[in-house]
């Protein structure tokens, strides 16, 4: 599956006051879900210098649902004025220890492996998701807000009342670096 996002990330912000002005606003909640987040390099970290890109595998375990599933991405990161762009490759994969190994075998390690408790809500066109990582991966709270109507991405940020100076279109990786 190739997908194309674009997205931004609300620093400095109480997730709790900004949820409740998301639900007051009339955004339909999506879900709970919690992640276990694992970037994958080379010795020389060629995929982010030649490519800037990642390799990730993502597993998710959805709240209440009774579901787990796992997943492969390349993403691909471009970055304007105005979003994080990111075309991403994944595919599902049934065994992502199996899939360690074969990397592992052909020279790919770990970078670093990162847990997260996410919620969603959809606000007119825009995903919201209120991320808290574990506190080794990243240690502040953030909203991550994904556009696929770029038109009304000025109305949505002026609805939702965030400060322009809090928006970045850092990756997490880039965030970590910046701690």
């Amino acid at each position: 599956m190739k997908e194309i996002e674009r997205e931004i990330k609300v620093l400095n912000i109480d997730l709790s006051e900004f949820e409740k002005r998301l639900i007051k606003l009339g955004a339909k909640y999506l879900g709970q879900e919690y992640q276990e987040n694992i970037v994958i390099e080379n010795e020389t970290d060629s995929i982010e210098k030649n490519l800037n890109a990642y390799l990730r595998i993502r597993t998710t375990e959805k709240k209440n649902l009774d579901s787990r599933s796992s997943e492969f991405t390349l993403k691909k990161i471009i970055k304007d004025k105005e979003f994080k762009t990111a075309e991403e490759i994944t595919t599902s994969i049934s065994d992502k220890d199996k899939l360690l190994e074969i990397l592992e075998n052909l020279g790919f390690h770990i970078k670093y492996r990162g847990y997260k408790n996410r919620k969603s809500y959809l606000y007119k066109s825009a995903r919201i998701d209120l991320d808290i990582w574990d506190k080794d991966t990243y240690p502040y709270p953030y909203a991550e807000i994904e556009f696929t109507n770029s038109k009304e991405k000025e109305n949505i940020l002026k609805e939702l009342a965030i400060n322009p100076k809090d928006i970045v279109l850092d990756t997490i990786t880039e965030l970590r670096r910046k701690l």
